[in-house]
């Protein structure tokens, strides 16, 4: 799976980047080369996987191989996703659909008792009297 390579290849970059000073360079340096390992096979599961052109960006640039960090990075910048983009889409989305924004709320609350209206023969709106009524012989409605 993807997400656990990408984590595992997360765990060893971090590793290497805590070893520090010249006599840790081999031991950090091959830190790196595993990390590089398990993003490879990200991308071999998901060619366009964001995460994984990211860190082997980061990873490339710290072993100074900058051909493979700027192809990493170009790929990355390809498969990121526009967050304005998003961002805008969603918003035009809510302001179309009222209640769906409503519904997307992270809490929401819901008018339960809600009055119900009809339309007589000369189209003039009024509410439902035998509703209104049944409810106020409801116990414990108001």
């Amino acid at each position: 799976d993807y997400v656990i390579r990408n984590l595992l290849g997360q765990t060893l970059f971090d590793q290497g980047r805590r070893m520090r000073g010249e006599d840790a360079e081999a031991a950090r340096h091959a830190k790196f080369r595993e990390a590089i390992a398990e993003f490879n096979k990200t991308l071999e599961l998901d060619s366009e996987n964001v995460d994984a052109h990211y860190h082997l960006q980061q990873l490339y640039q710290a072993l100074g191989d900058s051909e493979q960090a700027d192809h990493h990075r170009q790929q990355h910048l390809t498969y990121k996703p526009n967050d304005n983009a998003r961002g805008f889409a969603v918003a035009e989305a809510r302001k179309k659909y009222p209640a769906a924004n409503h519904a997307a709320e992270k809490v929401v609350v819901y008018d339960l008792h809600q009055a119900v209206m009809e339309v007589d023969d000369e189209g003039e709106v009024r509410d439902d009297a035998r509703r209104r009524n049944t409810l106020a012989e409801t116990p414990g409605v108001e």
